[in-house]
């Protein structure tokens, strides 16, 4: 049903909104709950949705992929529907920016790959996640070609649309060059050497 997924899709966008503090630190306006649970007041009669944006997740960890997931879920809505006036309603436009901001954010890292926390999995819990999954890089591809086509010029979209442009060319090639894998490849990473380093290093990632 299209307003069960639009009431959703609103009802995490407001979610995103709140504070979001563990252990007295605060995470980047961007997050994404990894799910939400409603509590009913029967005397007063209300209902209060509770977010958990990592507190209550194993490593406790706040999740990266429900931002994505957002993204992309926004993308089938509109597509599904052909309603393009939630993707483009302001509110929808800056939660997509505030997820964008927090995963296409310079800092140290030398790939275009996102770099994730162990069990950083929102649907998959499961420890023994980190670094960079083929999972995670599969969704963070895939929202960054949604959040293209929804992106809106005005407000700063633009910026991001640039900044998106470039990280899918970046992103493409560094996939298609290090995390595809045939028997050729697969022969050749047999034969590695460990400990390798220089710009000659065939085992460039050890």
């Amino acid at each position: 049903e299209p307003e069960i997924v639009k009431n959703f899709l609103l009802k995490t966008l407001h979610l995103q909104a709140l504070t979001k503090r563990i252990d007295n630190f605060t995470l980047g306006d961007g997050v994404m709950p990894a799910s939400f649970k409603v509590l009913h007041d029967p005397i007063r009669k209300t209902d209060t949705m509770i977010a958990d944006f990592g507190e209550s997740a194993i490593g406790r960890v706040a999740p990266v992929d429900s931002g994505f997931w957002w993204i992309i879920l926004l993308r089938a809505y509109t597509r599904s529907t052909g309603d393009h006036t939630l993707a483009d309603m302001p509110d929808c436009q800056r939660g997509m920016r505030l997820i964008l901001t927090l995963c296409l954010a310079e800092g140290f890292d030398t790939f275009p790959t996102l770099l994730c926390a162990d069990g950083c999995c929102m649907i998959d819990r499961r420890m023994g996640i980190y670094g960079y999954p083929i999972e995670i890089q599969a969704l963070f591809f895939m929202a960054l070609r949604c959040a293209r086509l929804l992106l809106k010029p005005e407000g700063g979209g633009k910026e991001f649309i640039e900044r998106i442009d470039k990280r899918l060319h970046a992103l493409s090639y560094h996939l298609r060059s290090y995390f595809w894998l045939d028997f050729q490849q697969l022969n050749s990473v047999y034969r590695y050497k460990t400990e390798e380093y220089s710009h000659t290093a065939v085992n460039k990632f050890n």
